[in-house]
């Protein structure tokens, strides 16, 4: 599986090697905005994690934001 970021949906979905959804890992639900970045890691002492870059747009007036958000699995 892969996971790809789907800025504009506020979501990580995991596709599978041909290309078919097989469904969210993580939604706005869960406090996601524009993401960008994914990756997922397990390392021994704290389990596995998906550390999620986000980066607005920063369009219609808003200030543009960065932030690295961590979740566990």
């Amino acid at each position: 599986m892969i996971a790809v970021c789907d800025r504009d949906g506020h979501r990580v979905v995991l596709m599978t090697y041909d290309g078919t959804d097989a469904g969210d890992l993580l939604t706005s639900n869960d406090g996601l905005q524009y993401p960008c970045d994914v990756e997922i890691t397990a390392a021994e002492d704290v389990g596995k994690l998906i550390a999620v870059i986000e980066s607005s747009s920063g369009l219609l007036g808003n200030e543009p934001h960065h932030a690295v958000k961590l979740f566990a699995l």
